[in-house]
């Protein structure tokens, strides 16, 4: 059984170790629950300061003191709608196998939002932003375990005789990135009960534009672009007249697209996640498919991610919004991995610290409370 758990924890950093090195980046599940990691547009689309604190582990079960498979992230954004722009900061880390690989970045973005106020029953926002970040890659070569070490009944025993190539990055490996993106966002009122009919928003964001070389074997291997689209809208399922009162239905749909190499022009990322939730006010859940896949389809991937969160308010100017969800494979790998599990938390003072509560851009930018 010892060896058993070692060598599927070593596949597992393995198969992680050759695609990271490639370029893939992390995915959340939970992935409107991290607006500033999905897009930099976002910078600044809650209302006043926002702050989100955001964790993924994965493969629990084959872990178990052996290694861990984790990403982090905290962000925290502020707009100024009287100046029609938002600025955040951003930190996110991922490690795979006890640090073995570990991931870094800080990252500062900035978006310009134009907003359309002629018809307050159908207004509508454009944001462009980008981000700029500064990143380490790391790897401990002294913490692999290999074949060689492995014994079917004292399960590892001396060292191995594999040894890091002659060009290999013993330390971490910097490198500074750019992304840019933009995110329309409409809302439909009816004045005459004060009901939101519709908000629908879509954007895309590109990231990695700068070149840069990600080997961590000494070799060319260079970060490739990351295409990211997503959509989703509110559809109100009632009349209510109060916000607290609403229920709406929110369906979502995110695809990304990268390149794994450079060198290998047929070899492509794919992510798909399509599905539905229902929100009101303080209450939120759902359900949607992920489709992972290499092309060509060596490796394909289904998941079945279910998500519940709750929101409330801490007295009249501060929301905050706390959220958990856990994928289930239905393809691709066993379920004896456990899958991924994120929980997430969003801290929204909704009064903004650089605009007049009393100006015209502040009133109009009240409307557009935060959904998940």
């Amino acid at each position: 059984m010892i060896l058993k758990k070692h060598l599927i924890v070593f596949s597992f950093l393995i198969c992680s170790a050759y695609y990271s090195l490639s370029g893939q980046d992390a995915v959340f599940s939970q992935f409107y629950a991290n607006k500033l990691y999905l897009n930099p547009a976002f910078t600044g689309f809650h209302l006043g300061t926002a702050a989100n604190m955001n964790f993924r582990s994965q493969w629990a079960n084959v872990r178990r003191g052996y290694s861990k498979f984790e990403t982090r992230s905290i962000g925290i954004s502020t707009n100024l709608p009287c100046y029609h722009s938002g600025f955040g900061l951003l930190y996110t880390d991922n490690t795979q196998g006890e640090g073995y690989l570990k991931w870094q970045n800080v990252a500062g973005s900035y978006a310009f939002t134009y907003d359309n106020d002629n018809d307050p029953n159908n207004s509508y926002q454009l944001s462009a932003g980008f981000r700029v970040g500064y990143n380490w890659r790391s790897v401990n070569w002294s913490n692999f375990v290999f074949s060689d070490q492995l014994d079917p009944l004292q399960g590892i025993i001396g060292s191995s005789q594999y040894t890091p190539p002659a060009n290999a990055i013993s330390e971490s490996k910097p490198y500074w990135d750019l992304d840019a993106g933009m995110v329309y966002f409409q809302e439909k009122i009816e004045m005459n009960n004060n009901l939101i009919a519709k908000e629908f928003r879509a954007g895309f964001a590109v990231n990695h534009l700068i070149k840069n070389n990600m080997s961590l074997l000494g070799y060319n291997e260079y970060l490739t672009k990351r295409w990211t689209g997503h959509v989703s809208w509110l559809h109100p399922l009632n009349r209510a007249r109060s916000e607290e009162g609403r229920v709406y239905l929110n369906p979502m749909v995110r695809a990304d697209f990268q390149r794994a190499s450079k060198n290998l022009a047929a070899s492509m990322f794919m992510s798909w996640s399509y599905g539905i939730g229902v929100s009101t006010y303080n209450l939120y859940g759902g359900a949607y498919i992920q489709n992972q896949r290499f092309v060509p389809q060596i490796y394909n991937t289904n998941t079945l991610t279910a998500l519940l969160g709750y929101g409330w308010d801490v007295g009249p100017d501060l929301f905050c919004r706390f959220g958990i969800s856990k994928d289930f494979n239905i393809s691709g790998f066993t379920n004896y991995g456990g899958g991924a599990w994120e929980a997430s938390l969003i801290v929204n003072p909704k009064q903004s610290m650089f605009c007049n509560p009393d100006s015209k851009a502040y009133k109009r930018r009240m409307l557009n409370q935060c959904k998940y």
